[in-house]
């Protein structure tokens, strides 16, 4: 018996569906499909074209804390939208070293009114906002993104990273942070990037997003 169960293991194992004779589901050896999580936990969300990006193309110097009058990178639900946002990974890399002793932040914030009352600099769908999904095929999201905009309600969220000196030995932030769906913004609400003191550097926010 025990020989038959090693058997089992190491050869492939198919699920037929009734009246379909010429397809096949593979199964693992606990009886557990094998399917799209084989590509990784984003696939299915960028195949149907439901994963989307916001990334300045330049340079951004962030404001200091959480000032209403803000710059940096800032993903935001505009009111009246029938679609939450999630946010799925992040991220904040220095392009020059800090002038002092600091820590870069997640932050949200906003209002059901509306959390992002000025866009100064807003980024446009199809050069810094995109959808993962490159090519032809893909779709534009529902998300606005400034780099700079006047903004209400902000509160600290999650640590991305900090420096020990001024100007040296930065504690620079990991590559890539999945969030995996750890924000929702509803419309009316943000998520960005914020520093304790000034930073200039490149951000990224990623998400997707669905029916409220």
């Amino acid at each position: 018996m025990a020989g038959n169960a090693n058997a089992i293991q190491s050869s492939p194992a198919y699920a037929i569906p009734e009246g379909v004779a010429n397809q096949a589901d593979r199964i693992g050896p606990q009886g557990g499909g094998l399917g799209d999580g084989l590509m990784g936990n984003l696939y299915e969300s960028v195949r149907t074209n439901n994963m989307f990006y916001a990334v300045n193309q330049a340079a951004v110097t962030t404001t200091v804390a959480l000032a209403l009058t803000y710059t940096g990178l800032l993903v935001y639900n505009p009111v009246g939208n029938l679609k939450n946002l999630v946010i799925r990974a992040l991220n904040f890399r220095l392009s020059v070293a800090q002038a002092g002793i600091s820590q870069i932040w997640v932050f949200t914030g906003g209002a059901a009114t509306n959390g992002v009352t000025t866009f100064t600099t807003e980024l446009a769908w199809g050069t810094a906002m995109d959808c993962l999904k490159v090519g032809p095929n893909r779709n534009y999201g529902t998300a606005r993104a400034v780099t700079s905009g006047v903004i209400v309600a902000p509160k600290l969220t999650m640590p991305l990273g900090g420096s020990f000196t001024a100007g040296a030995l930065a504690g620079d932030t990991p590559s890539f942070i999945d969030m995996q769906g750890g924000i929702i913004l509803e419309p009316g609400f943000y998520c960005g990037i914020a520093a304790l003191t000034v930073a200039v550097g490149f951000g990224a926010i990623w998400w997707s997003e669905v029916p409220r």
